[in-house]
């Protein structure tokens, strides 16, 4: 313990006559849970050359003191300790060090007092050095170190303290900046850059802006005037090559073309040929040159195709783009008929020989027309026209009484009518008697229209389609015997099955007509369901298609 602490050993020692055993043993100054304190070197910074700097000590955290005492040291090669003043904060201060010890106490003594002083973040001293001028360029620390037996509070308990040291820098007086090295992109002509920059005299760095460097255009290339440009120099900067400015103008030289051979324009049946030679300086000065004679055979044929319809051909027509003059037809392709085509058509029929059958001559997509002429043609050999009736959708009709005429021609004339007639339907039908020696087999029914003689309201030709039909001489048909052996029997419903599903060959050759079960012109799914529940024998009206 400090020896000047005399009446601090007066009252420790009453204290210790009363207190217990357990705390003699425990030291003179009981050592309980105090808060730990801090002693704080202030930092200073100072230019070289400064003759003097004051350094702050402040108490940082206090939990509460009466006397103390902090050790404070320094680099006293440089720095001398010529005065010392106190904060006041901490009582009466004890400084009795002389200022030559290095480190040098700072002490407070307050032995009478009964409450502790606990001012917190408060200066307590300022050291004040004087500063050689020679000191280097650095930073000196100013060591803080706590004297802990000579800290104590009002209850007589050691305080803990820590010391924070302090720092005095020296900078440079005035700096030497270098360039040590990029911290950005290089500057360039008109970008600058950043850098850290060292001082030769103190070695301090520091970060600084670089200014672009500008340009430095020196003379290069010279460029002749051409027959499009003026001529000029190029300067070319020094610190980028592709930095260039055009110089020192001279005037266009209308007589300086640079002729370069171009496009070859090969002769045609009405023009030479020859070669394009384009000026390199600007393309819209040309020659031609190199001409070859007019070639003939050259053309360069042009093409409109003209599509087919449903009663013409469609085509091709070439024409030369050099002389129209210059043309042919041809790729001809065949006329499109489809479900859609206009189309005038004969039903297919089936009869005996020795009987009597009914055509129906009928019109589909019908366009709209105001008179018409239908001829129609049959081997008269077997067959014989008996009747014509007119179907009645077609206007008035100027049919001919001669029967005997083949083809016969079905005519309608409706000359004082200005609206088309447009339905379609049954337009005629003719009845033909078979020859009763015929032999079996098929009979056309041909269909050829009279486009001349077939015409609108609008008094234009309506060219129509004819469609042949067909008389089958063929023995009586039993209903539902689709192969034609007299019976109705389970083979027929499977051959009709795969007739349907198209299996094809020799199931394609099934009696059409006796598989029409219910008798609406077409061979369908539902014929085959009538013969299969015939069969089945399901009776009432399933009888009634085979009566």
């Amino acid at each position: 313990m400090r020896k000047h602490f005399g009446f601090c050993r007066f009252f420790s020692l009453v204290l210790a006559v009363s207190m217990a055993v357990s705390c003699l043993t425990a030291g003179l100054f009981p050592v309980s849970a105090v808060a730990e304190g801090e002693w704080i070197a202030e930092d200073q910074s100072i230019i070289q050359g400064t003759q003097t700097v004051e350094v702050p000590i402040r108490i940082g955290a206090n939990p509460g003191i009466v006397s103390a005492q902090v050790e404070i040291g320094y680099d006293a090669e440089y720095f001398t300790l010529t005065e010392v003043r106190d904060g006041q904060a901490l009582g009466t201060a004890t400084h009795t060090d002389k200022l030559t010890n290095n480190p040098y106490k700072l002490s407070w003594e307050n032995d009478t007092a009964q409450t502790d002083f606990a001012v917190t973040d408060a200066v307590v001293a300022t050291l004040v050095f004087s500063v050689d001028a020679q000191t280097p360029v650095d930073t000196y620390t100013v060591s803080v170190h706590p004297v802990s037996d000579n800290t104590i509070n009002a209850a007589l308990e050691y305080v803990p303290f820590t010391g924070a040291n302090g720092t005095i820098t020296v900078a440079c007086a005035q700096h030497n900046w270098a360039l040590d090295h990029y911290t950005a992109p290089e500057p360039d002509c008109t970008t600058g850059s950043k850098g850290v920059f060292v001082c030769s005299v103190c070695g301090a760095e520091e970060e600084q802006d670089i200014d672009p460097l500008g340009h430095d255009y020196q003379a290069g290339t010279v460029v002749p005037a051409t027959c499009a440009e003026q001529g000029y120099t190029i300067y070319v900067c020094s610190h980028d090559a592709s930095h260039t400015e055009k110089r020192d103008y001279t005037a266009i030289d209308s007589d300086n073309h640079d002729f370069q051979a171009g496009t070859v324009v090969p002769a045609t049946c009405t023009e030479q040929g020859y070669t394009i030679y384009v000026c390199s300086h600007n393309a819209s000065h040309t020659e031609k040159r190199d001409y070859t004679p007019i070639d003939p055979d050259n053309h360069d044929y042009q093409t409109v195709v003209t599509p087919p319809t449903y009663y013409s051909q469609g085509y091709t027509t070439y024409i030369c783009k050099h002389d129209p003059s210059h043309t042919y037809v041809g790729d001809y392709t065949d006329p499109v008929v489809d479900e859609s085509s206009p189309t005038v058509f004969a039903e297919t029929v089936r009869g005996s020989k020795g009987t009597d059958v009914q055509v129906k001559i009928s019109i589909r997509n019908n366009p709209g027309i105001t008179g018409a002429k239908i001829l129609i043609g049959y081997d008269a050999g077997v067959l014989t026209l008996t009747n014509v009736e007119d179907g009645g959708i077609l206007g008035e009709n100027v049919f001919s009484d001669i029967l005997t005429a083949n083809p016969y021609a079905l005519a309608w004339e409706n000359d004082t009518t200005l609206i088309n007639f447009t339905e379609d339907g049954v337009i005629a039908i003719l009845t033909f008697h078979i020859d009763d020696n015929a032999e079996n087999g098929d009979v056309t029914i041909t269909v050829t229209p009279d486009w001349e003689n077939t015409l609108s309201a609008g008094l234009s030709e309506v060219p129509l389609l004819g469609e042949n039909g067909t008389v089958t001489i063929a023995p009586p048909y039993k209903v539902g015997d689709v192969d034609g052996n007299g019976k109705v029997e389970p083979k027929d419903r499977v051959l009709l099955a795969r007739y349907l599903a198209k299996w094809g060959g020799e199931y394609n050759n099934i009696d059409l007509q006796a598989a029409d079960i219910d008798k609406n012109g077409k061979v369908e799914p539902k014929d085959r369901v009538l013969l299969a529940r015939y069969l089945a024998k399901w009776g009432g009206e399933y009888d009634t298609y085979f009566e």
